[in-house]
């Protein structure tokens, strides 16, 4: 069964839909989707690199070196964007300065371990949305307004027999 499915598993299509799904999970803010497509993507390239033991541990020992500087990056942008949404929703309302200090206690890291951790584990899609975020968003929002006017026009169809039954 394994000769079936590793040589698909590690074909081009597979390994760039596998890509693509990581990116739009990590877009999506969707953490274990995320963690779920990069650990996929690292069993379908496996076979294809003949590593020993020693080559595969120095491996992951730099994907979690760069994991983390990209964590480090990605938590500061967070903590800022987070700080000027929560200024710019709630100055208005003169909630800002009674709530704020309550506010920044919810992004301290020990607060976030799993965001965190997300972000040292899926750096590759990370780094990625975070350079294409603009398309990724794009692509997304069609895909979603394409299947919702499809998914519309069903609801529609299905509820247009109930809704001229009770005009009668």
């Amino acid at each position: 069964m394994f000769e079936i499915i590793i040589p698909w598993l590690t074909s081009v299509p597979v390994i760039m839909a596998i890509i693509l799904f990581g990116i739009v999970a990590a877009s999506n803010n969707s953490e274990g989707w995320s963690v779920f497509w990069g650990f996929l993507l690292v069993g379908a390239l496996v076979p294809i690199y003949n590593l020993t033991l020693v080559q595969t541990v120095f491996l992951v020992v730099i994907y979690f070196i760069v994991g983390f500087l990209w964590s480090f990056y990605r938590y500061k942008v967070w903590v800022k964007n987070s700080v000027d949404q929560y200024d710019q929703t709630y100055a208005k309302k003169g909630m800002a300065v009674s709530h704020r200090e309550e506010y920044f206690l919810r992004l301290r890291p020990n607060k976030n371990v799993s965001l965190i951790l997300m972000w040292v584990l899926i750096w590759p899609f990370s780094i990625v949305e975070n350079l294409c975020s603009d398309l990724v968003r794009l692509l997304r929002d069609l895909v979603k307004v394409t299947f919702s006017s499809v998914y519309l026009k069903l609801f529609e169809s299905a509820t247009s027999a109930a809704r001229n039954k009770e005009s009668l």
